[in-house]
């Protein structure tokens, strides 16, 4: 018998093919897994935060964890489109793979047939076994074919490369991650990337990355009675004292005074 070594980067949760019978529209909701839908045909007007996209057959849109989606337009009677729910796996999570794949936020796939082809093994797979390893290799086949439209083109749009380092900084703000590291694993200049950040979103790639941190510190202050130390490791920084300084500027306060502040408001609100 042979052992073989498998290391696959995403989990799937589940997938799903949608087939408009004219009323509704997608559901206003926050997630936190990543989601891929495909258009097989008709229209789809989409929203995710302050974006909005219409899908037409051919397309793929990719939805980020912790943003808000919606639909913005009822769904037509022709709209026919496949999801998958995923996440990234524990092994995706090893900084610079020298097997990085570039899943465009938005994109259009050449032959459309073989990721319809696909989707459909998934689902007939989904329905039949158990199998998370089947099903996370078809989905990795589907990335691969979305991937493929766009790996020949020069360089990621700017709104593109904006998203996936918001999606990174969600996904790993736990780890003592910098703009170079963020930038190194999308392999792109940093200043590059701290340009078409603040373009897009406003705000430097640090100011996103202790955002980001400071935030998830928030709610384990007030979801939990960890000491702040153990907080501040938890969202990646080893030095409490530059985590106190950080949380002091963001929030303009202490963690010690904003956990009391909210213990009172919790208390009063009873």
């Amino acid at each position: 018998m042979a052992n073989i070594y498998h290391d696959v980067p995403v989990e799937i949760e589940n997938g799903g093919l949608f087939i408009s019978n004219g009323n509704g529209r997608h559901p206003r909701r926050i997630i936190d897994s990543f989601e891929l839908i495909f258009v097989q045909r008709g229209t789809l007007s989409i929203q995710e935060n302050d974006h909005q996209y219409k899908l037409v057959a051919g397309q793929c849109l990719l939805l980020y964890p912790h943003c808000e989606h919606m639909g913005i337009e009822d769904y037509p009677d022709d709209l026919k489109f496949y999801w998958v729910h995923f996440r990234l796996s524990r092994h995706s999570k090893d900084s610079a793979s020298q097997h990085f794949i570039h899943l465009p936020k938005l994109g259009r796939v050449d032959d459309e047939s073989k990721v319809i082809s696909l989707f459909n093994l998934l689902l007939n797979e989904q329905e039949l076994v158990d199998d998370r390893l089947s099903l996370n290799l078809l989905l990795m086949m589907i990335i691969g074919k979305v991937s493929n439209k766009n790996a020949n083109e020069s360089e990621p749009k700017p709104v593109n490369l904006a998203y996936n380092a918001r999606s990174i900084i969600k996904q790993f703000y736990r780890e003592p991650i910098t703009p170079s590291w963020v930038a190194q694993r999308l392999r792109c200049n940093v200043d590059y990337l701290g340009r078409v950040y603040k373009q897009a979103f406003g705000a430097t790639l640090t100011e996103a990355i202790q955002t980001q941190k400071i935030h998830a510190a928030k709610q384990a202050l007030t979801d939990a009675t960890h000491p702040i130390q153990f907080i501040a490791r938890g969202v990646g920084y080893q030095d409490v004292g530059y985590f106190r300084r950080i949380f002091l500027k963001y929030v303009g306060m202490t963690p010690s005074n904003f956990r009391k502040l909210h213990t009172i408001r919790s208390v009063n609100s009873e």
